[in-house]
């Protein structure tokens, strides 16, 4: 943190690190206490502890999926989606009675509110973000198989995969056959070699609005 912090000084740290000492409490900041609490260990230069006590780490650990599903929706929730959340069995989609499924994001009328033989509403669809490269040209076994059980449940006949990518490229678009329906491939570009962070803000508020144009 100091090397890579060029204005770093000792007593400002310490100065964050009191004002800091106290929680927030004010219910607006709630779900800010424990990165507060994180970063308060970090800043301190405490341990973080990972298997044995004796066992030294070097480094931070972060859940980077987590992070790209949970930056994702703060796109797509303006487009209608929602983001189920398996931790807290929030808006889950079903197979059976019991039996919860929590896709990555998905909006429209679920399964339960179908009867047998009506059409499929052309807004219902799925995404599912994938925290690694892919291969444009293609789709992955495992991740077709996911995607289309998806599809099958809501039941929706569009559906994607959302990941990061390097630079821009056109979006593939699969048909699948059966119920019939469309997946697509649908890349967000990652900003690189940008000289300043206000280059980076417009870089990715200009890829946001173009990945909100999509669903629009």
């Amino acid at each position: 943190i100091t090397m890579a912090t060029q204005t770093y000084n000792l007593r400002d740290r310490n100065k964050i690190i009191n004002q800091n000492l106290r929680p927030m409490r004010h219910p607006y900041y709630s779900d800010y206490t424990e990165l507060q609490k994180i970063c308060l260990q970090i800043l301190r230069h405490e341990s973080l502890k990972y298997g044995q006590e004796k066992d030294k780490i070097y480094g931070i650990l972060f859940d980077g999926a987590w992070l790209w599903e949970e930056y994702l929706y703060t796109i797509l929730k303006e487009c209608g989606f929602k983001h189920p959340r398996n931790k807290t069995e929030e808006n889950p989609i079903r197979i059976w009675k019991n039996n919860p499924r929590y896709p990555d994001f998905y909006k429209g009328v679920q399964i339960r509110d179908f009867k047998y033989g009506d059409a499929i509403p052309e807004e219902n669809m799925i995404l599912d973000a994938k925290y690694k490269q892919l291969d444009y040209t293609s789709i992955d076994r495992n991740d077709a198989h996911q995607i289309v059980t998806y599809m099958h449940i809501l039941p929706a006949i569009k559906g994607g995969l959302i990941y990061p990518r390097k630079e821009n490229k056109e979006n593939p678009l699969y048909s699948v056959f059966g119920i019939g329906g469309q997946i697509s491939l649908i890349g967000v570009t990652v900003q690189h070699n940008c000289k300043s962070f206000t280059e980076y803000k417009t870089k990715i508020e200009a890829e946001e609005k173009s990945i909100k144009s999509v669903f629009q």
